[in-house]
């Protein structure tokens, strides 16, 4: 089975910046970046996308994770003490 993790979200949001605390979380050694969501998601990897969830081929990511990058924002915690460094 695989373990792979899809992240969408809008250019510029941060997954690029952030997937080596992503990919840690998830205890996954590879990043997939700017994937196109046609096509069979990489597998056992960190696969980030600006395709929005609704747009991605449903062939494409069976068996993934999917998650919007404000899911992964509250749920990973190198993430969450990334961003609470950021100025407001």
């Amino acid at each position: 089975m695989s373990r792979t993790v899809i992240v969408t979200g809008p250019q510029g949001c941060g997954k690029t910046r952030l997937s080596a605390a992503i990919a840690a979380h998830f205890g996954l050694s590879r990043v997939v970046d700017e994937w196109s969501g046609g096509s069979q998601a990489p597998k056992d990897a960190l696969v980030l996308t600006c395709v929005p969830v609704e747009a991605l081929n449903p062939g494409a990511v069976r068996g993934c994770r999917v998650m919007q990058f404000e899911e992964v924002k509250k749920r990973v915690p190198g993430v969450r003490v990334w961003l609470s460094g950021l100025p407001r």
